[in-house]
């Protein structure tokens, strides 16, 4: 009888130690985990931040190209008469044809009120 509980509580001890074991490999793989996912959160603050910036650098991108038009017809060939010349008779600029020009305010705007007070 005493051999058998002892042979019992020896295999109490091993099931225990085996037991053991694998909670350090839980406990092991847990924390690889929570560092992954500490840096998976850094990375997404990292991209978050990133995507905003291009998100700024494409609106400003967007109002500088904004200033510029493109003379209407524009594939590339010149229209009739623009070929002669290569200057604007009103303006006197050498504007070939598809060449981008800064836009004028609008008649009535902000800018061509102050314009016309100045």
């Amino acid at each position: 009888a005493v051999k058998k509980v002892s042979d019992i509580v020896a295999e109490i001890a091993a099931a225990s130690a085996e037991q053991a074991r694998g909670l350090e490999e839980v406990n092991g793989a847990v924390g690889n985990m929570d560092e992954m996912t500490q840096r998976n959160g850094a990375l997404v603050e990292q991209t978050n931040a990133s995507a905003q910036a291009m998100a700024d650098q494409a609106r400003q991108l967007a109002e500088l190209v904004g200033h510029f038009r493109i003379q209407a017809g524009d594939d590339g060939a010149a229209p009739d008469g623009a070929a002669d010349a290569g200057a604007d008779a009103n303006t006197g600029a050498n504007t070939a044809a598809g060449a981008a020009e800064p836009e004028q305010p609008a008649a009535g705007s902000a800018d061509s009120l102050q314009d016309a007070a100045d």
